[in-house]
């Protein structure tokens, strides 16, 4: 019993590998694979992206970083869920953030506290 030969490889960021395959069912797997991969990619992008209390969008990130804007609460109400956290080590529920000489929240903390909420 004979097995194809494989290929492991490992590459660092911003290296492209350029694969030649002889039967297009191999291609077709490898191309979905790379778009698989890009897809995962995007979205632990995604999941990094970072928001703020500020009245004004940072320039240059692509998206609005208000959190205001991404989850649609006023300030005070999200002031309220921030300091809830807070004060209850995420316990008691409420919004999790970082502190960064301003309150940090990450894409991932939005969705996590939009489930709970629902």
């Amino acid at each position: 019993m004979s097995s194809k030969p494989t290929l492991s490889l490992t590459l660092a960021t911003d290296q492209v590998l350029h694969v030649h395959m002889s039967d297009p069912a191999e291609r077709l797997t490898y191309e979905n694979l790379a778009k698989h991969q890009l897809d995962v990619d995007a979205e632990k992008a995604e999941l990094r992206r970072t928001y703020h209390l500020g009245k004004e969008a940072t320039p240059g990130r692509g998206y609005d970083d208000r959190l205001t804007v991404r989850l649609g609460l006023s300030r005070s109400t999200l002031m309220l869920q921030l300091e809830l956290w807070r004060t209850g080590g995420g316990k008691t529920g409420g919004l999790r953030h970082a502190w960064a000489g301003k309150y940090v929240v990450e894409e991932a903390a939005c969705r996590e506290w939009l489930r709970g909420a629902a």
